[in-house]
């Protein structure tokens, strides 16, 4: 089931996996199952484990009672996420066989955060804490801010500028909220308050690239990949950025708005802009500009493919 139709009830007994990458929704789902314990019995009765390295680390908690008659949750998390593989050896997949079966009748076993067995997970009950797709997202926001409303074009733009991010969107819609005064929310809000999400990955790129992090650049150069944005697009995202940093690095006496008017952006643009600039000489700023427009071209003409032109840029200014 999704998180977003799950509750907690009297009957939410046996064990749980929380999948998905959306933080609101795991931390919603395991409120869901701390609300299954009342406040005074909480110190006994609800148990935490993060990170557990083995099963058996769990079995004296899945198999207590509850003092008070009530249930045992479980809430545990980071299991399987070494990358060594453990999580599905014949060995620990035995081992979440004999826990499971040994799982406590009045107890609720939450494991998150962590890599199981395919054998384990299939015997567990899935809560999907993914993200929403967009028209779901928007229904659920609308009620989420009533009796304020949140008009269409403001809903788009939130749900578009954060990636359908539940998480970031619960934070933004605590300064949209102060922001508008009680007042509905609107799309002028959110231009004014909300970046865009594939904006601050460029800057989060462009600084990795400038400090010359090559893991932390590779590992946003997937992300990129993996939510589908081609290869041209993300050339014109580095042109457009360092271009920019350019401009701030040849204007450094001009204010914040000035500079934000001139380039069309906004002022917190300028600000990020800024910090990266400055991890650059204007002569290098010069040539990375260069660069990236000469491979650009190059991909146009034909000369290479746009992935390699964009790959081979992206090695260049990490080993400048």
């Amino acid at each position: 089931m999704k998180a977003v139709d799950f509750k907690a009830t009297e009957e939410t007994v046996g064990a749980f996996y929380l999948t998905g990458d959306d933080g609101y929704w795991r931390d919603k789902a395991l409120g869901e199952f701390r609300s299954l314990v009342p406040e005074y019995a909480r110190d006994l009765d609800l148990k935490s484990a993060y990170p557990f390295r083995s099963p058996e680390d769990l079995e004296e908690a899945v198999t207590s009672f509850s003092p008070f008659g009530g249930k045992v949750v479980v809430l545990a998390g980071g299991y399987g996420t070494s990358g060594k593989g453990e999580g599905e050896s014949k060995a620990a997949a035995a081992a979440w066989a004999k826990l499971l079966d040994e799982l406590g009748e009045g107890a609720a076993l939450v494991v998150y955060d962590s890599k199981l067995p395919q054998q384990a997970a299939k015997r567990m009950t899935e809560i999907d804490c993914s993200r929403l797709d967009a028209q779901t997202l928007k229904t659920y926001i609308s009620a989420l801010v009533k009796p304020r409303k949140i008009d269409f074009r403001a809903l788009n733009m939130l749900v578009e500028y954060t990636n359908r991010d539940m998480a970031r969107i619960a934070n933004e819609l605590a300064k949209l909220e102060a922001y508008c005064k009680g007042g509905d929310i609107t799309a002028e809000a959110v231009d004014a308050l909300v970046a865009d999400t594939q904006e601050n990955a460029v800057y989060e790129f462009s600084g990795a690239l400038a400090e010359r992090n090559r893991a932390r650049a590779t590992e946003l150069m997937s992300r990129f990949i993996a939510d589908g944005v081609p290869y041209p697009v993300l050339l014109s995202l580095l042109i457009n950025q360092y271009r920019r940093l350019l401009h701030c690095s040849l204007s450094p006496k001009a204010s914040d708005a000035e500079l934000a008017e001139a380039l069309g952006i906004k002022e917190y643009a300028v600000r990020r802009s800024r910090e990266s600039a400055r991890k650059y000489s204007q002569s290098a700023l010069k040539k990375i500009l260069t660069l990236l427009v000469n491979a650009e071209y190059s991909f146009k003409s034909g000369e290479m493919s746009d992935a390699t032109a964009f790959r081979t840029a992206v090695a260049e200014i990490t080993a400048m």
